[in-house]
């Protein structure tokens, strides 16, 4: 399904072009034995802008750890093909690409970054996260820390002090002229 912006004239596919079902999962056989982390990254990822329709370059990185599955490489790579002519913005193919694979692979943890050339001299970096993944990527040999929704709620309810105005403290002691 061809999409045509209304002042530029050209054409691009739709996100329901992209179907998941390409993608396969394998058994992982250590499963219950020891826990492994994955990195996956393709550098030649494409899609295209839905406003100006011309192309998007970036890399996109695959973090996971998994439950029962793994994927197959062949079919993710097929699966990332398929969003070659797609209009589609960054924060979205973000998103899409971490559901998908959440959904096949029911990984412990997950994150997915896109990291966009620059256009216009802004470069974007997108990650999205399956709950109860790591905020950051641990250093080498360190042990992630796992944040769960009880966590980023705790985060979210502590009080911050606002700094006082310039105003405010005109009439302390301190700011008195004498």
């Amino acid at each position: 399904m061809a999409q045509t912006n209304k002042n530029v004239k050209y054409s691009v596919e739709s996100l329901d072009i992209v179907k998941s079902d390409i993608l396969e999962p394998i058994n992982y056989q250590y499963e219950g034995r020891r826990d492994i982390d994955i990195v996956i990254k393709q550098p030649e990822f494409t899609s295209v802008c839905p406003m100006t329709g011309l192309p998007d370059f970036g890399t996109i990185t695959i973090n996971y750890r998994p439950n029962l599955k793994i994927i197959e490489l062949k079919s993710l790579k097929f699966y990332l093909l398929q969003y070659r002519n797609v209009g589609v913005f960054y924060e979205h193919v973000v998103n899409r690409i971490l559901d998908d694979l959440v959904y096949v692979l029911n990984p412990k943890s997950m994150e997915v970054t896109g990291e966009f050339t620059s256009r216009g001299g802004i470069t974007t970096k997108v990650r999205a996260l399956k709950e109860g993944t790591t905020h950051a990527s641990p250093k080498f040999g360190e042990k992630a820390k796992i944040f769960t929704p009880r966590d980023e709620y705790k985060i979210s309810q502590r009080k911050f002090k606002a700094p006082k105005r310039h105003e405010d403290r005109r009439n302390t002691k301190d700011f008195r002229r004498t």
